[in-house]
């Protein structure tokens, strides 16, 4: 773990902003994230593999080579999402392309498209 401009980031480019937690802490979330690259500030996530440019994840379970997410919270078995944006609270995603203000769609939706939008 290295500090750079204000940031401490792991050998993927993984970053969490010094202000926020301790080289300690983004030591233990960086090691939530399997694989992952240029992930900014996702915290308390779980057994995240292969994601690309996610943003302020928090509580992830399980998410699988998701891309550019934002701001996600207690996703669970998420797999192949793209563009995600203010989800929350989403359980068992699959597939998801193109997400936007995932926090309407309360129940758990196997095959996400936009059709809910």
């Amino acid at each position: 773990m290295k500090k750079i401009d204000g940031y401490w980031v792991d050998e993927n480019n993984n970053s969490w902003h010094a202000k926020n937690c301790t080289e300690e802490q983004s030591v233990k979330y960086s090691e939530s994230l399997v694989d992952c690259i240029n992930c900014v500030d996702c915290t308390r996530c779980r057994g995240c593999i292969g994601c690309t440019s996610c943003v302020n994840c928090v509580y992830c379970r399980y998410c699988t080579t998701c891309k550019t997410c934002a701001n996600c919270i207690g996703c669970v078995n998420c797999k192949d999402c793209a563009s995600c944006e203010g989800c929350r609270d989403c359980k068992n995603c699959a597939i998801c392309v193109d997400c936007r203000d995932c926090q309407r769609l309360k129940r758990s939706f196997r095959l996400c498209r936009n059709d809910f939008q």
